[in-house]
């Protein structure tokens, strides 16, 4: 088998095969990263080893390169060719500004994507990306006249442009044309439709606006599976009656029927046979789903429950004995074992036990939320002076209440301690009109005028506010 090389270009989407015999090395000491100088049809053009030479067979040799012959790596590079390299980059990037004002002026509808050298200097290979075929011959002139160099014009697509520039796609993965494509075959819409994808532009399209490649990945698959299923809204007879297909799964290859009574069945395409009308079978889309089918039905769904888990399984195996069970015999039916039943049993008593705790324990805290509130009244009336009486505002609900010196309550002098201040004066300032046999003070007649007794409305308002 030969040994081939794989060399990366700047400007090529995909890596090249050389062949590595005529080299002074040995083919084991190129490894990846060497720098190489190849033989093109364009020239020489100099190259990065992406991996270490390897053997392909004559198939995958002549499926990549074609009726194309292999060409030989012609040295590797030198540190004078790296050198030269270098200084044909930075010519070829500072010309590029002056390509795009040639095709401005010239008023061609490209876009100048990059200018490359060979290794001699005399040639350059400008890329430019249009989506009709251009009329550049003045372009070229110009061009060989500003670079002073032999040029060479090379139109690419929009999917060579994407595949150039890098990027990620809808997946999340990195570009197939930057990454691995390197043939670009024909995609068309019919192919979204062979898969059931939405015939919605941006969701089906690539970053470089054309449809995306992938879609040509996975059509063989479904129009293969197609051809073997029923069509949609096609009868199938079974056990439980005469059933009709609502939809496809090609990845699991099961067919998801729709019975009389509204229930779902999903069975797996190779549970379905076609037969005749004398009960043959005929080489023809599936339409019936035998007894004997249907016992195995009910044997695969109870394994894939037990291999997705138990909590599955439980779900799975009583959705079967609600669907599956009825219209059978007695001996027939599926039905849940003791154990399964105690387990449920169980299950229930645990959680009323549980929940019955919780309740105890809420309570509990309840009473002692109630009783931390009581001793502080009982505090608080404790605290307050020798003949006062509460007093309540309307709408505050039993918050905020406040205390009143009462007919017995010392005089105005005396220095007693009450709730809100030092003093009656002070109380009568912050609560409102004394409740006493003597006539109030001028100022306690004041501030009795700012505290009057709230009107209907404003009983309203503080209720709204308070709650």
């Amino acid at each position: 088998m030969p040994k081939v090389v794989a060399v990366k270009f700047p400007f090529a989407t995909h890596t090249l095969w050389f062949s590595p015999e005529g080299l002074d090395v040995a083919p084991e000491e190129i490894t990846a990263g060497t720098e190489v100088i190849c033989k093109t049809a364009r020239g020489e053009e100099f190259g990065l080893v992406e991996d270490a030479p390897f053997e392909v067979d004559e198939k995958r040799l002549k499926d990549t390169i074609g009726d194309a012959k292999l060409s030989n790596i012609v040295r590797l590079a030198t540190g004078v060719d790296s050198a030269k390299h270098d200084e044909l980059v930075e010519k070829a990037f500072s010309f590029l500004p002056k390509f795009r004002e040639l095709a401005v002026v010239e008023k061609l509808p490209i876009k100048p994507m990059g200018i490359e050298f060979t290794v001699d200097g005399k040639t350059a290979i400008c890329y430019f990306a249009s989506e009709e075929r251009v009329d550049f011959r003045q372009l070229v002139k110009n061009l060989a006249h500003a670079l002073d160099a032999k040029v060479d014009m090379r139109q690419i697509g929009v999917r060579e442009e994407a595949g150039q520039m890098g990027g990620f796609a809808q997946c999340g993965q990195e570009l197939c044309c930057a990454r691995w494509e390197t043939k670009f075959a024909p995609i068309s819409i019919r192919m979204a439709k062979e898969q059931d994808l939405p015939l919605n532009s941006p969701k089906i399209s690539g970053v470089c606006g054309r449809l995306m490649c992938c879609l040509r990945y996975e059509v063989e698959a479904y129009k293969d599976f197609k051809k073997r299923a029923p069509k949609i809204n096609a009868k199938i007879s079974t056990p439980l009656g005469e059933a009709k297909v609502t939809s496809l799964n090609t990845l699991k290859e099961t067919v998801t029927l729709s019975l009389e009574d509204d229930k779902t069945l999903d069975v797996p395409l190779k549970f379905l046979t076609c037969l005749t009308k004398e009960g043959k079978e005929a080489a023809s889309r599936p339409n019936t789903l035998t007894q004997e089918d249907f016992e195995k039905l009910e044997e695969y769904e109870a394994a894939q429950a037990l291999a997705a888990g138990n909590g599955f399984a439980e779900i799975t195996f009583s959705s079967a004995v609600s669907r599956v069970s009825e219209g059978l015999a007695e001996e027939d039916r599926l039905d849940v074992s003791a154990s399964e039943k105690s387990k449920k049993k169980n299950k229930k008593r645990g959680k009323k036990v549980s929940g019955a705790q919780g309740g105890e324990k809420a309570s509990g805290e309840k009473r002692s939320k109630r009783n931390r509130r009581r001793g502080k009244r009982a505090a608080a009336k404790s605290e307050a002076p020798a003949g006062t009486k509460r007093r309540r505002r309307p709408g505050d609900r039993g918050q905020g209440a406040f205390v009143v010196p009462s007919a017995s309550a010392p005089s105005a002098g005396a220095p007693t301690t009450g709730v809100y201040g030092s003093s009656p004066a002070d109380q009568a300032s912050r609560v409102g009109s004394v409740n006493s046999s003597q006539p109030a003070s001028t100022d306690t007649q004041a501030a009795s005028s700012d505290f009057s007794s709230p009107s209907r409305n404003q009983v309203r308002r503080r209720r709204h506010h308070s709650s």
